[in-house]
């Protein structure tokens, strides 16, 4: 985020410069499309809502516009985030690694699931669903999103009503490394 809320302190912001310096010479090195996005092109009122929402909008809007429909994957980065092994990392063979998983993401080192901070999305039909789940279901005043991501998630792998999928299936929807 480039706000100066809560969690878009200063320091954040003088990173997300080379940050984005960096991201974009390494979609350049790798031959990806490259899209920055700026705060200020969110349509999420500020401070109307804990920031680190905007992702889940933004994520879900890409997976309903049909100008990204031939993109396969969406990499998420936080401004605090950077890709600095150009060579041995790619995020191709990292979605390689697990072929039916959906959403990929680090693990979280508090008691969630995930760090939302980096997340490589595939572009198909139940991560939009998923998106559009998580930004709709819970309020965002009162659950950061990576809470809210756990409870959906485990409502999810839980539920019988969603789809035909077994809970091992469900499982394996979302990799977390």
């Amino acid at each position: 985020t480039s706000g100066q809320g809560q969690f878009g302190i200063r320091d954040i912001l003088k990173f997300g410069v080379y940050q984005l310096a960096v991201m974009q010479a390494y979609s350049r090195v790798k031959g990806y499309l490259f899209e920055p996005t700026i705060r200020e092109l969110v349509d999420v009122a500020e401070g109307s809502i804990d920031e680190r929402w905007t992702k889940i909008d933004i994520l879900r809007n890409i997976t309903n516009d049909e100008r990204y429909n031939q993109v396969e994957l969406i990499l998420w980065m936080d401004a605090d985030a950077m890709i600095i092994d150009f060579h041995n990392f790619d995020v191709q063979k990292l979605a390689a690694e697990a072929p039916n998983a959906d959403i990929l993401a680090s693990a979280d080192i508090r008691q969630g699931y995930i760090n939302t901070g980096v997340l490589l999305i595939r572009n198909n039909a139940w991560s939009g669903w998923f998106l559009h789940e998580w930004w709709n279901r819970h309020d965002r005043e009162a659950l950061c999103d990576q809470d809210a991501f756990d409870l959906l998630y485990t409502n999810y792998i839980n539920s019988n009503t969603v789809d035909t999928l077994n809970r091992e299936e469900k499982l394996s929807k979302v990799k977390i490394f």
